[in-house]
């Protein structure tokens, strides 16, 4: 008898971030004949339709949308509706749980279900610092009660059996907390978008890529202004292109455009057919991120052979582990950013043939590292579906 397995998200399959690919890449793979995502009905941020979300999925796979009230403040949500409880306590009925959501209240009524029910349940964290979560607030009041909160986290986290994480961080948080359970460290899934030389345009133009949506508080979108106008004062010979869409940060990629408009050009957010393209043209992809979970689009790069250069924050550190692959900065030195964008340009100017070997060794291996095959094994013996022989449709 296979798995009967339902996914519980944090966020809107429509939104297409990396977390929302991870899920619609793994559940589309794994040996599971009967799946459900339960996906957050949330329209402020969403990029796709409902049919071309549901056009990427397996016909195997159900979506069922759930409202809940979104409380800003410890980044928690609570079911707005009894409707929309009655689907969450559906899951009783399968065999594995997976949430990848980061709520509080949510995890917490999933491990009281689940110990009541006998389903295997298996936390994903998938947020950033997610056991050092800060308020952007700066209030006493807003600052104290995230600290219950976090406190709260940390208690249900230590009520789980079963974690996943992807990163050196959190398993080292996990194991400072003196958690007892299961830990699974598997890196999400990382489309390739086409390898180095299968079908390369040649290009004159040094591209810087940068692809996230646009967040200052998270992205860093204030702090790529500030390396763009700080490489652009000294070389103009550097194009920075910028994939994204969405949030706070939009005003700041427009006025980029309007400063700089031989240098800068915004594409908002594209097609994964238009992404690919970006990723072929690109010689360099940038990271101006406070920090990352993981960090899929920078994997993404990896695996079409860009280097990069990230801050050195959580994510970043375990994708860059050798030298070759990109340079890491210490968070977050803008001027140390910009020269070393500056010294990728002197290398791509004066070797080029070196410059595209070591594109092609950056991509060998990410490609070794995130290998479909290898992360849907894991993925399956930790829900512990029926080992099966699948396509990889990646």
């Amino acid at each position: 008898m296979n798995t009967k397995l339902a996914v519980m998200t944090g966020s809107d399959l429509r939104s297409y971030g990396g977390g929302e690919k991870d899920i619609i890449a793994w559940t589309n793979l794994i040996a599971c004949d009967y799946i459900t995502i339960f996906s957050l009905e949330d329209s402020s941020n969403v990029r796709l339709s409902y049919d071309q979300i549901h056009s990427m999925i397996s016909e195997r796979i159900t979506i069922v949308y759930y409202d809940a009230i979104k409380i800003h403040s410890i980044s928690d949500l609570i079911p707005s509706s009894l409707v929309s409880l009655r689907k969450i306590l559906s899951c009783r009925n399968y065999d594995v749980i997976y949430s990848s959501n980061s709520g509080v209240f949510f995890n917490f009524l999933l491990t009281l279900l689940c110990r009541i029910s006998g389903v295997k349940m298996i936390l994903g964290i998938h947020l950033m610092n997610f056991f050092n979560e800060k308020t952007k607030d700066r209030g006493f009041k807003k600052r104290f009660l995230m600290s219950i909160f976090i406190s709260f986290r940390k208690l249900v986290v230590r009520c789980q059996k079963n974690i996943r994480i992807q990163n050196r961080s959190d398993f080292n948080s996990l194991n400072k907390l003196g958690f007892k359970g299961n830990i699974f460290n598997i890196p999400p899934l990382v489309k390739s978008y086409g390898s180095p030389g299968s079908s390369a345009k040649t290009t004159n133009e040094f591209v810087c890529l940068f692809v996230a949506r646009l967040s200052v508080w998270h992205k860093g979108i204030d702090l790529l202004a500030e390396v763009v106008g700080k490489v652009l004062s000294k070389n103009h010979n550097v194009k920075f292109h910028i994939i994204g869409s969405g949030e706070n940060g939009e005003g700041i990629v427009d006025n980029m455009c309007s400063t700089y408009p031989e240098n800068v050009v915004w594409k908002g957010f594209l097609s994964d057919t238009d992404l690919g393209h970006e990723y072929e043209r690109a010689s360099l992809f940038l990271q101006t991120s406070r920090g990352e979970n993981f960090g899929i689009s920078l994997a993404e790069a990896q695996m079409r052979g860009l280097p990069a250069v990230a801050f050195r924050t959580m994510g970043a550190e375990d994708i860059i582990l050798e030298s070759y692959q990109g340079t890491l900065i210490e968070a977050f030195d803008t001027d140390s950013f910009a020269d070393a964008i500056l010294n990728y340009y002197i290398f791509w100017d004066s070797n080029s043939a070196s410059f595209e070997e070591n594109k092609m060794k950056i991509s060998s291996a990410a490609r070794a590292r995130y290998d479909s095959t290898v992360i849907i094994s894991e993925m399956q013996k930790m829900l512990g579906c029926n080992n099966r022989r699948f396509e990889d449709g990646i």
